[in-house]
């Protein structure tokens, strides 16, 4: 499997993870492909408290680092809830929204 599918994939169980850790419903995942880009989409029906959501979205939604490209293979090893916010670091582009108790990430990440 190709560098960036794998990223796909460890992006996708990290952010299950994360909305099961908060005993998240319903949580779906979504991941579209076109010629350019991957799109995870993964929301879940989850009470976020507003600090935490104030961490939200001041760590997690970062830009790309390109130095993290040569350390996402360890991501998930370890399962800290840092890890999250590394793979926000890998991806090109990060939209985070919570209304109604509907958590979503829309993540990014160029071919």
């Amino acid at each position: 499997m190709e560098e960036v599918k794998k990223k796909i994939v460890k992006m996708g169980d990290e952010v299950v993870q994360y909305f099961l850790e908060r005993d998240g419903k319903d949580i779906s995942l979504n991941i579209k492909e076109d010629s350019e880009h991957y799109y995870l989409q993964a929301k879940s029906d989850v009470y976020i408290s507003e600090y935490e959501l104030e961490e939200i979205f001041s760590n997690y939604k970062i830009h790309r680092d390109l130095e993290y490209d040569f350390f996402w293979e360890l991501v998930g090893e370890n399962s800290e809830e840092a890890e999250l916010e590394l793979l926000f670091m890998l991806a090109d582009d990060t939209k985070i929204s919570y209304e109604d108790n509907i958590l979503e990430f829309n993540i990014r990440v160029d071919k």
